[in-house]
């Protein structure tokens, strides 16, 4: 059974570890862990995804799964989670950066945003750093967290 919950300060090594592998970045995971969320699965971490909070709004960042848990739905709860975290920290809306997952994200709502909306809005972001690893990635926005606060439906 797959369990998510915060992240701990035991389970850095295994984040890090996890975004590496997953050709991520892992500036500034250190410092906002306590904004992190894993999935875990017999003790082992099987997912991670985190948010960086400004304005009334937040940045998901670092959305992760391991390869061995890919299509037993973890990406898609672990992203809800954290979507509920940021919601319940202030957050009306919802950025983030990709270069490989814009297809996973409009079913949660995401639509694509201006770059430098996302830059204006986290300037000080390790994700929106000029020339930084996520320079080339595409920019999505969830401007409604509402929906996400529903119960979830299964059809």
């Amino acid at each position: 059974m797959i369990r998510i919950r915060r992240a701990a300060a035991g389970d850095l090594p295994a984040i890090l570890e996890l975004l590496h592998e997953s050709a991520l970045p892992t500036e500034g995971v250190a410092e906002g862990l306590a904004r992190f969320l894993v999935a875990e699965e017999d003790g082992l971490l099987v997912a991670t995804a985190g948010i960086e909070l400004g304005s009334e709004s937040a940045l998901l960042r670092s959305v992760a799964v391991d390869p061995a848990a890919l299509g037993a739905g973890v990406g898609i709860e672990i992203v809800r989670q954290a979507l509920r975290l940021a919601s319940v920290s202030g957050a009306e809306s919802v950025y983030l950066l990709t270069t490989t997952a814009a297809g996973f994200f409009p079913r949660f709502g995401f639509t694509p945003a201006l770059r430098a909306e996302v830059e204006a809005k986290f300037p000080d972001s390790t994700e929106t750093r000029p020339g930084g690893v996520c320079a080339t990635a595409e920019a999505l926005v969830l401007r409604d967290l509402s929906r996400i606060l529903q119960p979830h439906r299964r059809d």
